[in-house]
């Protein structure tokens, strides 16, 4: 038996490529400081970074407590492309403050860009209520991004930085800028759904 899988055995968990976790923000006080501390608690070799879109509530006060906070103008796109610019790492984690993420996504990550023909991909969406609307929305959201390749930014897009500067960040859009995204990245390289 190889060492690592023996009782109390390493096992090691890569930590290249580094990642950048870059959480968009406007009036999150409700959600920032759990977001905050589950990102820091399960991803603690992340940078992280939260981008305030000019929130009125005292999320910034909050978030600057635990993380590098930098400002934005309101819009999804332009705060996730302000925090691109001010990430350091090879990597680019897209992580809503509504949204919870398996403790295992980041190894997943990481094993996945081990590829190099992957540009980039998503988590699987699931929902903590069961009702039928939810299941068929996270089932159907699951198929368009496996098959489509369109991933939303509820799956926690990431990509490498490169294939994201190579495509011109994610286009100033209203709404389904993260679609557009992915519906670019896939033409340069190959996406990815994970089980996370």
């Amino acid at each position: 038996m190889p060492a690592s899988n023996r009782p109390g055995g390493f096992n090691p968990q890569p930590t290249t490529p580094s990642v950048s976790i870059i959480v968009p923000v406007l009036n999150e006080s409700l959600n920032i400081a759990g977001s905050i501390e589950r990102i820091i608690r399960d991803f603690p070799d992340c940078e992280l970074i939260v981008v305030d879109g000019g929130s009125s509530d005292n999320t910034v006060e909050l978030a600057s407590q635990y993380a590098k906070v930098v400002t934005s103008k309101p819009g999804r796109a332009l705060q996730m492309n302000t925090g691109a610019v001010a990430a350091s790492s090879e990597v680019l984690w897209f992580i809503h403050a509504d949204v919870e993420v398996d403790a295992r996504a980041l190894h997943q990550i990481r094993a996945a860009l081990g590829n190099e023909e992957v540009v980039g991909g998503g988590l699987s969406l699931r929902f903590d209520k069961r009702s039928f609307g939810l299941l068929f929305l996270s089932w159907s959201s699951n198929l368009r991004a496996k098959y489509l390749h369109w991933i939303f930014g509820d799956q926690s897009l990431f990509v490498r930085r490169s294939a994201f500067e190579a495509i011109g960040q994610f286009p100033d859009l209203p709404i389904f800028e993260d679609m557009e995204l992915s519906r670019r990245l896939h033409k340069s390289g190959k996406l990815v759904l994970l089980r996370a």
